[in-house]
């Protein structure tokens, strides 16, 4: 069994350069600059020998590893309600400043990327808000953890 994993590198983290334009306006990196966001990440086959598992165990592994496919849309859905549509649109756009914001929306899960402060490089999606931003307006007396999403929609 294998599968592939992204991971970033160590030093990565150190530099990574700002998508801020001239006059604090964020602009939308380039087909090389993509591609340089992307290589950041590094591809992991992860392996396992599942020989020595019994029938049962095989079966009840594959049942997990389709779970966790469901799982990933389901992820990709809360994350953004945009992503499924704008998943559909990347993936036509075959010209390769298309396929490099599909590298990056697959890695990142989204059109905005983590290392870099969360900034857009897909035109067209909001500013991405961290989900305690939304907080910050529930009194004080209240713990987040009780906080409903109606709650929230009503604020």
């Amino acid at each position: 069994m294998r599968a592939t994993a992204f991971v970033p590198g160590s030093a990565v983290l150190l530099l990574t350069a700002s998508l801020a334009a001239p006059g604090g306006q964020t602009a939308l990196p380039d087909e090389a600059r993509l591609r340089a966001m992307a290589a950041r990440f590094a591809p992991v086959d992860l392996g396992a020998d599942i020989g020595p598992l019994p029938p049962n165990e095989r079966q009840a592994l594959a049942r997990m590893i389709g779970a966790a496919r469901i799982m990933d849309t389901l992820f990709l859905r809360q994350v953004w309600a945009g992503n499924e549509s704008l998943l559909l649109e990347l993936l036509r756009d075959e010209s390769p400043l298309g396929r490099a914001r599909l590298h990056c929306f697959l890695i990142d899960k989204g059109p905005w990327s983590g290392l870099d402060d969360n900034a857009a490089f897909v035109p067209g999606v909001p500013e991405k808000q961290r989900v305690l931003d939304r907080l910050k307006d529930v009194p004080v007396d209240i713990e987040p953890r009780f906080v409903t999403a109606e709650a929230l929609a009503r604020r």
